[in-house]
């Protein structure tokens, strides 16, 4: 099992009139994403300057912890949830694993 962490980003956008929407979405399965294995962080920020821009990032324990994560039915049940209050502006992800070395020493 690979130990390295993954920071997941996911940029959506939201059709305008569908934040509740996603509030409502997001919050009914909250409970349950938080206690997915390996799951060590869940955020979601809106972008200042887009107010129909979400950004959720996750950071999981290892790459196999996400993979299960991504194959699993509430997965997908989310992502169908979600796809139904997005505008037509694709999904983006991306991933990160954190630097062996410190980058910028204080």
């Amino acid at each position: 099992m690979s130990q390295q962490r993954i920071i997941r980003m996911s940029i959506r956008y939201v059709a305008p009139m569908m934040e509740f929407r996603v509030k409502e979405i997001m919050n009914s399965v909250e409970w349950r994403i938080r206690s997915t294995p390996g799951l060590e962080r869940i955020e979601t920020l809106v972008d200042r300057n887009d107010p129909n821009r979400y950004l959720v990032v996750t950071e999981w324990s290892s790459r196999d912890h996400l993979n299960k994560w991504l194959a699993s039915d509430l997965c997908k049940k989310v992502v169908v949830d979600l796809n139904s209050v997005l505008d037509n502006r694709n999904v983006e992800y991306r991933e990160f694993v954190k630097h062996k070395d410190e980058v910028f020493p204080p």
